[in-house]
């Protein structure tokens, strides 16, 4: 009975140490990668904010109205802007 007690022990002990090593192995493999290139990542909305041309409020490039390659916020900045 104490065979069998200490046989389970060490079995756990090995089991738990190559659970260990493996786990250790994944970690280290994630500290050897290069970090992904700057033309892979998508830009966030604080990289595509451009200025209102009129009032001068930045807005994101995707929802702007772009006017003789000028953006602007609203309809009726770009009306000023025509005014002006």
């Amino acid at each position: 009975m104490l065979r069998l007690l200490f046989i389970l022990f060490i079995s756990l002990i090995i089991l738990s140490l190559l659970r260990f090593f493996s786990l250790g192995k994944k970690v280290l493999k994630s500290f050897y990668t290069p970090p992904p290139s700057e033309a892979n990542k998508k830009h966030t909305v604080l990289d595509t904010m451009v200025p209102c041309a009129t009032c001068g409020t930045y807005n994101p490039k995707e929802i702007s109205l772009q006017y003789k390659g000028l953006y602007f916020c609203e309809a009726t900045c770009v009306e000023r802007y025509r005014q002006a």
